[in-house]
C-alpha cells in the first residue's frame, strides 16, 4: 500500500475518533463544587477551617452522601511499607 499525502490526515481523523472513551457523568465524584469551578475559574479560596494532630497527612477524599471527609495519613518513614499509617474520619 502506498501512502500519499492526502492518506496521511484521513488515517490520523479515523484514528483519533476511534479512541474516545466513554463516560458516565452520574458516577463522577469529582465534580469542581468550589466557588472557582462555580464562577468560572476565578481562584477564590477562604479558610474555613483547621485539623490538628494528624501525622502527615498525604490525600483526602469528600463523600457526600455521608457528609465526611476521609484523611489518610502517613505516620513513620514515607517511603517505607511499613503498614503505619490511619486513615482519619472528619466531620
Amino acid at each position: 500500500m502506498t501512502m500519499t499525502l492526502g492518506t496521511i490526515p484521513a488515517l490520523l481523523l479515523a484514528v483519533a475518533t476511534s479512541c474516545t472513551v466513554a463516560r458516565d457523568d452520574a458516577a463522577d465524584t469529582t465534580a469542581d463544587t468550589s466557588a472557582a469551578g462555580a464562577a468560572g475559574g476565578a481562584a477564590a479560596t477562604a479558610r474555613t477551617g483547621e485539623i490538628s494532630g494528624l501525622d502527615t497527612p498525604e490525600s483526602v477524599r469528600y463523600d457526600a452522601e455521608l457528609d465526611v471527609y476521609f484523611i489518610s495519613n502517613i505516620k513513620g518513614n514515607a517511603g517505607a511499607k511499613d503498614d503505619n499509617g490511619y486513615i482519619a474520619r472528619v466531620q
